[in-house]
């Protein structure tokens, strides 16, 4: 009964007449499954409607409404949703210093090179230390066999 193509015809109609709602989305003759396919697409909050089910388990249908999210999904770039849902991770550098030194610690270096690597840690600018956050990290992922697989065992929640 849902059908992606018709859901997307079904936003483009509802764009079309951003911000006022319309009766147009429905079809008389496909009302179910039109109807279906909308209260679908208000589940994800990309429309809203005058959609409501009776006791009776018939559809009254008295118009609908595209929301922002709605636009946003239309567009090839997300819109404001993918700026304003962009998320930034900071790390201090003192923070990456750190688990930089601890790493150095627990490795088998004779300790004349774990002292000169110590004194590079931590006479690092914030700009190399920059460079070389990047490299660990793109070392690290490239050192992971299947990506897909360890980052659904790190994600997993725990038992």
């Amino acid at each position: 009964m849902l059908d992606r193509n018709r859901q997307r015809q079904m936003l483009e109609i509802l764009a079309a007449s951003y911000p006022m709602p319309s009766a147009d989305v429905v079809r008389e003759e496909h009302k179910v499954s039109d109807c279906a396919n909308l209260w679908y697409l208000q589940e994800h909050e990309l429309v809203r409607s005058g959609l409501s089910i009776t006791l009776g388990h018939a559809f009254i249908f008295e118009g609908a409404s595209i929301t922002a999210k709605g636009m946003d999904f239309l567009t090839d770039d997300g819109g404001l949703s993918a700026i304003l849902g962009t998320v930034t991770v900071k790390l201090h550098s003192d923070t990456i210093k750190d688990l930089l030194n601890t790493k150095l610690a627990q490795s088998t270096l004779p300790p004349d090179e774990k002292s000169w690597v110590r004194k590079q840690i931590d006479t690092m600018t914030g700009e190399s230390l920059k460079t070389l956050t990047k490299a660990l990290v793109e070392q690290g992922l490239s050192q992971v066999p299947n990506l897909y697989a360890w980052v659904q065992t790190i994600l997993q929640p725990a038992p």
